[in-house]
């Protein structure tokens, strides 16, 4: 169990390492809101296709469906959107690997983990990560957005570290990852679509296809690395799973460099990265 949790949280890290590039590249075509729509909907499209072979019906009338529910509320939906609006997809990816600092604290909480000199060390670096990144870069370059808007992708690491936490606890009644995924992108399409149809005509202005498709695309990714990462907390603790799946900026990285050779990030975000990712598996790996 425990290797199979490993896997699958690393499977969640190189999903999730994949999605600033697609939300990159959609953003010239589609806004932000909407993106985020047509991802969530698409995931939550193609896991209700495969629903009635992997799910008994019954089961949206138990007390774990309610707590997979609640999670969806935040999580994918309300964090995806903080996080991508607030300072763009390469640097929300970076300090939303603060998501395991949560989830520890969570676990301190509500499932009988505890914090040493490590999880201390840990969160100083988690915070050492955070401060350089509220700096402006180097190179005589201007940062573009407000320091306040870097508690929007904190904000987003928030509730996916609960989520992981409180998803946990579903398991103790019914284990099932991939039901926990359909039930939380099922809310979260809801909630998002709803926000939509409230926008005027002329704030959903842009939207071209070549940028649904891509986010289209982004869903499915990112649809797969919840699904990874639930399957990782079936299979193991919150204290390993999360840190792996944190590793993602890093995954982003190795992707930018090797596959799309776009990549522009520079050595301080990559410190940035480092440092943050570096905590948080401190905080949760005693």
């Amino acid at each position: 169990m425990l290797i199979l949790s490993l896997l699958m949280a690393l499977l969640a890290a190189a999903l999730f390492g994949l999605v600033p590039h697609l939300q990159r590249a959609a953003l010239p075509y589609t806004d932000v809101r909407t993106g985020a729509l047509i991802s969530i909907a698409t995931a939550t499209l193609a896991l209700w296709l495969l629903a009635p072979f992997l799910i008994e019906w019954t089961w949206w009338f138990t007390a774990p469906a309610l707590i997979f529910a609640l999670c969806g509320l935040f999580y994918p939906a309300v964090s995806q959107t903080l996080a991508l609006k607030a300072v763009g997809p390469n640097l929300s990816s970076a300090i939303g690997s603060s998501a395991p600092l949560f989830a520890a604290l969570f676990a301190v909480a509500f499932l009988g983990e505890s914090l040493g000199i490590q999880g201390v060390g840990g969160m100083a670096l988690l915070i050492a990560g955070l401060s350089i990144a509220a700096m402006g870069p180097g190179g005589g370059k201007v940062r573009t957005w407000a320091l306040w808007a870097l508690l929007l992708p904190v904000g987003a690491g928030f509730f996916r570290g609960i989520a992981q936490g409180v998803t946990k606890l579903g398991y103790a009644d019914l284990p099932s990852p991939f039901f926990a995924t359909l039930v939380m992108v099922s809310v979260s399409s809801v909630i998002l679509s709803v926000g939509f149809a409230r926008r005027s005509a002329r704030a959903r202005a842009l939207q071209e296809r070549r940028g649904n498709l891509l986010f289209a695309l982004n869903g499915l990714v990112a649809g797969g690395g919840i699904l990874a990462l639930n399957a990782a907390l079936s299979f193991g603790a919150v204290t390993i799973a999360a840190p792996l799946a944190s590793t993602a900026p890093l995954w982003t990285l190795a992707y930018g460099l090797l596959v799309f050779k776009t990549e522009a990030l520079s050595t301080r975000m990559l410190w940035i990265a480092l440092i943050v990712v570096a905590g948080a598996a401190l905080i949760v790996t005693r």
